[in-house]
């Protein structure tokens, strides 16, 4: 699975809105490095996260389209914020 940082937008609420699971680390652990394995808390379903197409890039209204286009067919579209 792919994991990628949201926006933070108002509050830490607004992103936990967003987020499909949340990573814990330890106290005083500020982050790891890109590739390490770490465990998470799922709040979206498997199946849900199975069904999405997880895009990096810049915003662009093809994205949008692509991404109407993408939830007609049961799938969803994400790119971090």
């Amino acid at each position: 699975m792919l994991a990628a940082p949201l926006a933070r937008g108002a509050g830490i609420i607004t992103s936990l809105v967003h987020a499909d699971g949340l990573v814990i680390l330890p106290r005083g652990v500020q982050g790891v490095d890109a590739g390490e394995m770490v465990s998470v808390q799922l709040y979206s379903k498997k199946t849900d996260i199975d069904r999405t197409i997880f895009c990096i890039g810049s915003h662009d209204l093809t994205l949008d389209l692509l991404a109407q286009f993408l939830a007609k067919q049961d799938r969803r579209f994400t790119r971090p914020m």
